[in-house]
């Protein structure tokens, strides 16, 4: 037994996915547990109300109809294997006639694997396929959009010196024009707020950004992205290195101040 559980763990070891399903059905396990607790109120409310229609008589033209609603539990049973777990019912009832023990067994197999594992990778499945989705539609809308500002920068001489690069000055004339905008709030930019960040762009003696910077700074500003670590200790840099420079102005300020006022005392 202890080498069987050791094959187990080696084997979770090598596949690390099968851990993550196995940790995500042990997460679920509260919402099942109270899934399948409405499922047994359902069950139990709509046995009393067969009991109490075949009692009154609504059933009395079959008798192997009238012999499952006689009790409320015989009718939950019959709600629950032939209405829940019509497709296994069959052989659930065959299996109680020689052992309960191997019919509840069974019952309970189906529960968790037909019913718990097998929904579970549906919905992994639909999760897989709407994250490959929304993957394939980022990256052709952005092949899409770098495609046509490429076009447009050859097309309608933005490009003045026809090297690819674009400088301040091409870099507002471009955001300026309307279709040049529209593509770039396809991505989701602040067209905007991405023309008042131009001089931002090109404080630190920029002169020209490639095509492909200037693609990879349009979609590092989109709204939907993320802040990361990395935009935090950017902030902060650019934070600390402005009161540096505002800090430095103020004592040069403040020096010349003092030495007007020096002066002007000493004569």
């Amino acid at each position: 037994r202890l080498t069987r559980m050791a094959r187990m763990v080696r084997l979770l070891r090598a596949l690390p996915e099968l851990m993550v399903l196995i940790k995500g059905l042990a997460a679920a396990t509260r919402s099942v547990f109270f899934t399948f607790c409405l499922l047994a109120i359902i069950i139990y409310i709509f046995a009393l109300v067969f009991v109490h229609m075949e009692r009154a008589g609504f059933l009395s033209a079959s008798a192997s109809i009238s012999r499952s609603f006689r009790s409320v539990p015989a009718a939950a049973a019959f709600l629950l294997l032939r209405g829940a777990l019509a497709d296994y019912a069959g052989e659930i009832e065959r299996m109680g006639d020689f052992s309960m023990a191997m019919a509840v067994m069974l019952f309970l197999f189906v529960m968790l694997a037909a019913l718990t594992v097998m929904n579970m990778l549906v919905g992994v499945l639909v999760d897989v396929v709407g994250v490959v989705s929304s993957v394939e539609k980022e990256r052709m809308t952005v092949q899409w959009v770098q495609m046509k500002l490429l076009e447009m920068l050859d097309s309608t001489g933005f490009d003045d010196d026809r090297n690819q690069k674009i400088s301040k000055a091409e870099f507002q004339a471009l955001l300026v024009n309307p279709k040049a905008a529209k593509m770039v709030q396809e991505v989701g930019v602040d067209v905007v707020g991405l023309v008042d960040f131009a001089d931002f762009i090109f404080k630190d003696g920029t002169e020209e950004l490639s095509f492909s910077d200037f693609m990879a700074l349009v979609l590092q500003l989109r709204g939907s992205n993320s802040a990361t670590v990395k935009d935090i200790v950017d902030l902060r840099k650019f934070i600390s290195m402005e009161l540096q420079t505002v800090t430095g102005g103020l004592a040069r300020i403040v020096k010349d101040d003092l030495a007007r006022e020096m002066q002007n005392a000493c004569s």
